[in-house]
C-alpha cells in the first residue's frame, strides 16, 4: 500500500469511498448489477473494435453476424433489466433525506 501527502488526492479518495458506501456495493444485487453492466460494456467495446472487410464478408462459416444480431435482439431486454436493477439498488427518497442530514454524504445525492 502506498501513502501520499497530496491532500487533493486524499480528499478524492475519501469522496469516492463515501460514494461507494452510499451505493451499498456490498450487496449481492449491486454486485450482480455491476457484473452484468461490465459484461454489456465489454461486449459493446468488442463490437466497436471489430472491422468488417471484404474477406470477412466472403467467409461462409463466419458466425459474427449471427452473434451480432442475436445480441441486438436481446439488447432491449438486457437494457430493461439493467434499468430495473438500477431502480432497486439506487437509494430511495427516504434514504436520500436521511443521508442529507449527514454532512459527510451531502455531496453524493445532489
Amino acid at each position: 500500500m502506498t501513502t501520499t501527502k497530496d491532500t487533493n488526492l486524499i480528499e478524492l479518495v475519501k469522496t469516492l469511498e463515501k460514494k461507494l458506501e452510499a451505493f451499498e456495493a456490498n450487496t449481492t444485487l449491486v454486485k450482480f448489477y455491476i457484473g452484468l453492466k461490465k459484461q454489456v460494456d465489454d461486449i459493446s467495446v468488442l463490437f466497436n473494435e471489430i472491422t468488417i472487410d471484404e474477406a470477412t464478408l466472403k467467409k461462409g462459416d463466419d458466425k459474427f453476424f449471427d452473434r451480432y444480431f442475436k445480441f441486438l435482439e436481446k439488447s432491449d431486454v438486457i437494457y430493461e433489466n439493467l434499468e430495473k436493477l438500477e431502480k432497486k439498488i439506487l437509494p430511495t427518497e427516504n434514504k436520500k433525506k436521511m443521508r442529507a442530514d449527514a454532512s459527510a454524504e451531502k455531496h453524493i445525492f445532489v
